[in-house]
């Protein structure tokens, strides 16, 4: 018995026949196709530049070669601040296999638990500092434990740190370093550009898990070199000169603390020059870093008694009176809009010589000499021969 199947329509139940469902599937196809090769298109044309550059980076290690501070002397040859060699120590955390044992090592030579280390020896990276500016002494028993226990993926690289033959004499002057061996305060600071030069570079190639490549370093620039300088300063004097400031500041049981200098009246030069109080990098609580400024140069201070000694040099010189020479100073005296007076008031005028006019820091003598025999044409010549202003 035969039965016969009713026939629906030539294209199936979706009503399209076998050519339209080829179509959909070629077309389907095309878009793919053409997705993939926009993608292409977009990597070579737009991208390939970054990509390759990522590349280039995940194949090598850039390393900085430190160049070496200049040294600065006192105007004796001494030497005030001098770089020494030392070591900065770096990890390939990849190519350790025994971290403990690793970190072990460098808590027995620089201190610590090795717990303190083990985090960045397990870092996802190819490159991380250990420790840097470490002496050289240290560096190579560091080095020499680790290839006595064949403990791979730890590197060394000629640093350079700064140190001070005299200590603290002198540092509010020469100031200090930072931990990028850049000037951070006083003469280290000032002349950074001329005492720092200009740090080199070293690219290593690396290669899986970012191991060095043996022979594969290139693209090496040279560090240049820091220039020397030479101070006026005498270290010796220097240092009488901060014990006997710190001795008077104790006699006098002054608040204020103090500042002195020594120099060439003629020159200009400076042969010492400190503030009280002077820094004390050894201090429990740490250094002060106000204690580390030169107030001489670094506060403002009200001129007026100072030019006292300028007023007087200047009528000396013009041969208009001497340090005996006596006048009747009044008690006060107008100074074109203002009243000048004496912070030691008096009730009546008094005959003051020169000296006297000096020893009392009198306003009003100063004035008077000023204004009734210097006046202003030869006082601003005589500034001018002292070179201010």
């Amino acid at each position: 018995m035969h039965f016969r199947g009713h026939r629906g329509s030539s294209g199936g139940s979706d009503g399209v026949g076998p050519e339209g469902r080829l179509r959909r599937v070629a077309t389907a196809m095309a878009l793919m196709v053409a997705i993939v090769v926009l993608r292409l298109a977009w990597l070579q044309i737009f991208t390939a530049a970054d990509l390759a550059k990522g590349a280039e980076n995940n194949r090598t290690n850039d390393i900085v070669l430190h160049a070496r501070r200049g040294t600065i002397y006192d105007r004796n040859g001494n030497v005030l601040a001098m770089s020494v060699d030392c070591k900065d120590i770096y990890a390939n955390p990849s190519e350790i296999k025994d971290a403990n044992s690793v970190a072990q090592v460098f808590a027995s030579l620089l201190g610590g638990s090795p717990s303190d280390y083990l985090g960045d020896l397990q870092q996802d990276t190819t490159f991380v500092y250990v420790r840097r500016r470490v002496d050289t002494d240290t560096a190579s028993k560091i080095e020499k434990a680790l290839d006595e226990k064949n403990l791979k993926g730890v590197y060394f690289v000629n640093n350079t740190k700064r140190v001070y033959p005299y200590g603290n004499v002198g540092v509010q002057i020469l100031g200090f370093v930072n931990a990028d061996n850049e000037g951070a305060s006083g003469l280290e600071y000032y002349y950074n550009d001329i005492l720092a030069g200009t740090n080199g570079h070293m690219i290593v190639e690396t290669g899986a898990g970012g191991t060095p490549i043996a022979g594969g370093t290139s693209n090496i620039t040279e560090a240049q070199n820091g220039q020397d300088i030479v101070l006026s300063i005498d270290i010796e004097l220097q240092k009488k000169a901060e014990e006997q400031l710190t001795a008077a500041v104790k006699d006098f049981e002054t608040q204020q603390g103090g500042s002195i200098m020594a120099m060439n009246p003629r020159t200009g030069e400076i042969y010492a020059a400190a503030s009280y109080p002077l820094p004390d990098f050894k201090s429990d609580n740490g250094v002060d870093y106000e204690s580390l400024n030169l107030k001489l140069v670094s506060s403002i201070y009200e001129p007026g008694s100072v030019f006292k000694v300028i007023t007087t040099s200047i009528g000396v010189d013009n041969n208009l009176f001497g340090p005996n020479s006596t006048f009747n100073i009044p008690t006060e005296l107008k100074v074109g809009d203002n009243k000048v007076t004496d912070d030691d008031w008096r009730t009546s005028a008094m005959d003051m010589s020169v000296r006297e006019m000096l020893r009392r820091s009198s306003n009003v003598g100063m004035a008077f000499l000023e204004t009734q025999l210097i006046g202003d044409e030869r006082f601003a010549a005589g500034i001018d021969k002292f070179g201010i202003g």
